[in-house]
Protein backbone atom coordinates (compact mmCIF):
# COMPACT_ATOMS: atom_id res chain seq x y z
CA UNK A 1 0.00 0.00 0.00
CA UNK A 2 1.27 3.48 -0.88
CA UNK A 3 1.69 6.15 1.73
CA UNK A 4 -1.27 8.54 1.96
CA UNK A 5 1.28 11.34 1.58
CA UNK A 6 1.63 10.35 -2.08
CA UNK A 7 -2.07 11.09 -2.69
CA UNK A 8 -2.88 12.97 -5.90
CA UNK A 9 -4.89 15.52 -3.91
CA UNK A 10 -2.03 16.18 -1.49
CA UNK A 11 0.35 16.71 -4.41
CA UNK A 12 -2.08 19.22 -6.00
CA UNK A 13 -2.49 21.07 -2.68
CA UNK A 14 1.28 21.24 -2.12
CA UNK A 15 1.87 22.62 -5.62
CA UNK A 16 -0.83 25.28 -5.27
CA UNK A 17 0.48 26.38 -1.87
CA UNK A 18 4.09 26.48 -3.10
CA UNK A 19 3.03 28.61 -6.08
CA UNK A 20 1.06 30.89 -3.75
CA UNK A 21 4.12 31.51 -1.58
CA UNK A 22 6.27 32.16 -4.65
CA UNK A 23 3.95 34.29 -6.79
CA UNK A 24 1.03 35.39 -4.59
CA UNK A 25 -1.49 32.88 -5.92
CA UNK A 26 -1.39 29.30 -7.06
CA UNK A 27 -3.38 26.78 -9.03
CA UNK A 28 -2.89 23.13 -9.87
CA UNK A 29 -5.11 20.60 -11.60
CA UNK A 30 -5.16 17.11 -13.00
CA UNK A 31 -6.74 15.34 -15.97
CA UNK A 32 -9.63 14.09 -13.81
CA UNK A 33 -11.09 17.58 -13.36
CA UNK A 34 -9.72 18.21 -9.85
CA UNK A 35 -8.37 21.72 -9.33
CA UNK A 36 -6.82 23.34 -6.26
CA UNK A 37 -6.62 27.13 -6.00
CA UNK A 38 -4.56 28.89 -3.32
CA UNK A 39 -4.71 32.64 -2.72
CA UNK A 40 -3.86 35.09 0.03
CA UNK A 41 -6.80 36.63 1.87
CA UNK A 42 -7.09 38.97 4.83
CA UNK A 43 -6.80 37.22 8.18
CA UNK A 44 -9.12 37.78 11.12
CA UNK A 45 -6.24 39.77 12.62
CA UNK A 46 -5.70 43.17 11.06
CA UNK A 47 -2.47 43.42 9.10
CA UNK A 48 -2.16 39.68 8.52
CA UNK A 49 -2.99 37.34 5.64
CA UNK A 50 -3.65 33.61 5.35
CA UNK A 51 -3.80 31.22 2.43
CA UNK A 52 -7.33 30.35 1.34
CA UNK A 53 -7.59 26.97 -0.40
CA UNK A 54 -10.42 25.98 -2.71
CA UNK A 55 -10.81 22.46 -4.10
CA UNK A 56 -13.00 22.09 -7.18
CA UNK A 57 -14.18 19.04 -9.08
CA UNK A 58 -15.23 19.73 -12.68
CA UNK A 59 -15.65 23.41 -11.79
CA UNK A 60 -17.83 22.76 -8.71
CA UNK A 61 -16.48 23.86 -5.32
CA UNK A 62 -16.15 20.82 -3.08
CA UNK A 63 -14.18 22.33 -0.19
CA UNK A 64 -12.70 25.64 0.89
CA UNK A 65 -10.48 26.36 3.86
CA UNK A 66 -8.64 29.32 5.41
CA UNK A 67 -5.31 27.90 6.55
CA UNK A 68 -4.36 29.87 9.65
CA UNK A 69 -1.14 27.86 9.85
CA UNK A 70 0.08 30.08 6.98
CA UNK A 71 -0.72 33.38 8.69
CA UNK A 72 1.85 36.06 7.84
CA UNK A 73 2.24 39.78 8.41
CA UNK A 74 1.19 41.77 5.31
Amino acid sequence: MRSPLSSNLIILIEKAIDDCFETGDGKSSNKDGIEVVAEWIESKREGYSVIHLTILENGVVKFSYDDYGTECVD
